[in-house]
């Protein structure tokens, strides 16, 4: 069952390659190509403005909340059980993970070599 298909999620023109929502469900992360040459986006996305066509009329409501830059393409995005880390894992044959506290920070990346 299809509940909606927000035509604004978007990676300007790249694909998108996997989407996680958030455990508290307030957040959607998707992840794929991004740029020039390759490169790789992840892109942390508001729920309300998805599920509340009202919402998304606001100019208070942001439907984007975060873009994460990558210099290869993004092939999987999954939240931790308890929303706390962003994992991002691609072609470059490595792990980010992501602190997500209101905001995302680094913690760190873990390559396969």
């Amino acid at each position: 069952m299809q509940l909606t298909n927000p035509v604004w999620i978007h990676h300007s023109g790249g694909a998108i390659y996997s989407v996680d929502i958030h455990p508290d469900g307030t957040k959607i992360a998707t992840c794929g190509q991004g740029g020039e040459g390759g490169s790789g986006l992840v892109i942390i996305w508001n729920v309300k403005p998805v599920i509340n066509e009202k919402a998304s009329q606001e100019a208070s409501c942001n439907r984007l909340l975060s873009r994460i830059l990558h210099q290869n393409c993004v092939n999987c995005v999954r939240w931790s059980p308890d929303g706390a880390y962003l994992g991002c894992a691609g072609d470059q044959q490595s792990l980010t993970l992501w602190e997500f506290g209101g905001r995302v920070f680094s913690a760190g990346t873990i390559d396969s070599s």
